[in-house]
C-alpha cells in the first residue's frame, strides 16, 4: 500500500498501488494500439515557450495504426499557445500517416494542441522516432514495434525463388554463376543459418555464419569474425582482420579473385592469397563485381576511385549497395536506403526500383533481394 498526497494535511490511502493510466485514443471493443507513459507530464512550467508529444513514447504493432498522438505547444510551460500556430510532424524508418508520406504540416486547436492523423506501422515494425517542430521548438518521441526479421527470396522477376515453401527469415542473399553457368543463390537466415538455392529448392549448408558473399563462381563467408574461403579455410593466410562483419569479392580484369572485407570500425580491407591491407576508412558497405568496386559512405554511393556515384544529387541514407554488368556490358547499381526503397542507378542517374526491401543482391546480370511481408 502507498498513501496519496494532496495537500498538507491529507493523505488517501491507496491500497493497490495505482498511480495514473493513459490512454490515446480507442473505440468501444477495439484499441488498434495502446500508448503508455513512461515519464513525466508532457512539459513543467518553464517560462519558456514549449512543443511536447502528450505522451514521451508509443507502440504499435506492425501494419497496425496508432492513432490520437498528439503535440502540445505552450508559451510559458504550462498556458496553451493558443489556435493557428504550425506544427509539422515528420515519421522515419518506414512509418507513415494513413493520409500519405511521412510528414504532416497543420496548425493548432484554441487549446495550443494537434492530434495527428493516423500512423501506419511499417509491415516489418521495427522502433523509431516521430519529430515535431514549431518554428524554433522541437520535440520527439520514441516508437516502438515487434520487429519482423528477415524474409524471403524474390528474382528480380519478383517471383518467389526456389519453389514454396523456402527458408523463412532471410536477412541477406547472393548470388553466383557456377562453372557450368548456372545461378547459383545463397541465403542467410536471421539465426546465421546459411542456405544454399537453385530453382528447384533449398538445403542447409552451414550455421553460425554472420555474412557469405558468392562471385565469379567463388563463395567466401564470414564466421567469427575472420574470412573464410568456400572450401572451409581461412582465406589470405593468418593473421587476418579481424571483427570482420561483411566480405565481397571479385575478379580483375587478369581473372584474379580480389576480395574486400569490412570490419566493425569502418575499416575496409583489400585481400589476395597472399594477405591483406587497408584500402579505406569510415566506410559503412561495399560492393565489388565484374571488376567494379562500390561503397557507400556517409549515407551516400562512391565508386572505387572515391568520386560519388550516379551523379548529384543522388538518393541519401543509403545503407547497402550492389552491383552487376547487364546483358550489354553496361554496369548496374542498386542501392538500399533506410527506409527500404531499392534504388537502380548509372552513371547518369537514380530511380526508385522497389519499397519495403530489406537486401539485394546482383550478379551476372540477375537480380535476387529480400522483401518482408506486406500490409494488406
Amino acid at each position: 500500500m502507498r498513501d496519496i498526497k494532496i495537500g498538507e494535511d491529507w493523505t488517501v490511502p491507496n491500497p493497490d498501488g495505482v498511480g495514473r493510466r493513459t490512454l490515446v485514443k480507442g473505440t468501444a471493443w477495439s484499441v488498434p494500439v495502446v500508448a503508455m507513459a513512461v515519464g513525466a507530464p508532457f512539459a513543467a512550467a518553464s517560462g519558456n515557450p514549449t512543443l511536447a508529444f502528450t505522451l514521451p513514447s508509443y507502440s504499435g504493432t506492425p501494419c497496425s495504426d496508432i492513432v490520437g498522438v498528439k503535440v502540445q505547444l505552450t508559451t510559458d510551460g504550462t498556458t496553451p499557445a493558443g489556435a493557428g500556430e504550425p506544427v509539422s510532424v515528420t515519421l522515419a524508418n518506414g512509418y507513415t500517416f494513413a493520409s500519405g508520406g511521412s510528414t504532416w504540416n497543420g496548425f493548432t486547436q484554441a487549446d495550443g494542441s494537434v492530434t495527428l492523423p493516423d500512423i501506419v506501422v511499417p509491415a516489418r515494425g521495427g522502433n523509431s522516432i516521430f519529430n515535431a517542430a514549431s518554428g524554433t521548438l522541437t520535440a520527439s518521441a520514441q516508437v516502438t514495434a515487434p520487429a519482423v526479421i528477415g524474409g524471403q527470396v524474390y528474382d528480380g522477376s519478383g517471383a518467389l525463388y526456389g519453389g514454396s515453401p523456402q527458408p523463412t527469415g532471410i536477412v541477406s542473399v547472393y548470388s553466383t554463376r557456377d562453372t557450368n553457368g548456372v545461378t547459383q543463390v545463397q541465403a542467410l537466415d536471421s539465426n546465421g543459418v546459411l542456405w544454399g538455392g537453385g530453382p528447384s529448392g533449398w538445403s542447409q549448408a552451414n550455421t553460425g555464419v554472420t555474412d557469405v558473399v558468392s562471385n565469379d563462381g567463388a563463395v567466401f563467408y564470414v564466421k567469427d569474425g575472420q574470412v573464410y574461403d568456400g572450401t572451409g579455410a581461412l582465406y589470405g593466410g593468418s593473421p587476418q582482420p579481424t571483427g570482420i562483419v561483411s566480405v565481397y569479392s571479385t575478379r580483375d580484369t587478369n581473372g584474379v579473385t580480389q576480395v574486400q572485407a569490412l570490419d566493425s570500425n569502418g575499416v575496409l580491407w583489400g585481400g589476395g592469397p597472399s594477405g591483406w591491407s587497408q584500402a579505406n576508412t569510415g566506410v559503412t558497405d561495399v560492393v565489388s563485381n565484374d571488376g567494379a568496386v562500390f561503397y557507400v559512405k556517409d549515407g551516400q554511393v562512391y565508386d572505387g576511385t572515391g568520386a560519388l556515384y550516379g551523379g548529384s544529387p543522388q538518393p541519401t541514407g543509403i545503407v547497402s549497395v550492389y552491383s552487376t554488368r547487364d546483358t550489354n556490358g553496361v554496369t548496374q547499381v542498386q542501392a538500399l536506403d533506410s527506409n527500404g526503397v531499392l534504388w537502380g542507378g548509372g552513371p547518369s542517374g537514380w530511380s526508385q526500383a522497389n519499397t519495403g526491401v530489406t537486401d539485394v543482391v546482383s550478379n551476372d546480370g540477375a537480380v535476387f533481394y529480400v522483401k518482408g511481408p506486406d500490409c494488406a
